[in-house]
């Protein structure tokens, strides 16, 4: 969903309970401003089977006895430690993520996932969602900068990189000057 860590550490049975009854998950963000995650199938899967795992009123992805911070190096070990059972092969990250990487002004590329990095993939992908379903691109970036927690469009043009540039409406549903 897009979430940063520490935004994850959050959830408790009580909300995701809230948020399979309501499509929506609450997460508190930075700056401690609250906003609504729309759930896709994946995460309500992936939310019913931790609510079932999870006392009421405890938090579902700090394991019992952990606080925050120490989950959170935790999760971020794990990634590493396990980044090459994961990761696709480098030649075709270049090749599907170039435009992405030239917009970033990345040299010399290195495919090492991170926690934040899939916040990234997350916002080109709700992006590209967005545009095949008929929007502008201004509209398709604000819906994802809502669900990202940002404020600003400058950040996530950041995140979507020259994808802004890349993905295009369905031909049908493109309408002259509607690309922003």
């Amino acid at each position: 969903l897009g979430l940063r860590i520490h935004e994850v550490m959050q959830i408790d049975h009580n909300r995701v309970t809230r948020a399979l009854q309501n499509g929506v998950l609450t997460v508190k963000g930075k700056g401690g401003l609250w906003r609504d995650v729309p759930l896709n199938d994946l995460a309500r899967r992936i939310l019913e089977d931790i609510r079932k795992q999870t006392d009421r009123g405890a938090r579902c992805f700090v394991e019992s006895g952990n606080v925050v911070h120490q989950q959170i190096a935790s999760i971020q070990r794990f990634i590493r430690d396990h980044r090459g059972e994961i990761e696709v092969d480098k030649k075709v990250c270049e090749v599907r993520d170039a435009a992405y990487l030239r917009a970033v002004a990345v040299d010399g590329y290195k495919p090492h996932i991170t926690f934040h990095g899939l916040r990234h993939s997350y916002a080109r992908r709700l992006y590209t969602e967005q545009i095949q379903k008929g929007v502008s691109q201004a509209t398709a970036r604000k819906y994802v900068a809502e669900c990202l927690g940002h404020g600003r469009d400058a950040v996530t043009r950041i995140y979507l990189g020259t994808l802004q540039s890349t993905v295009r409406k369905p031909d049908s549903q493109t309408k002259r000057g509607d690309a922003q």
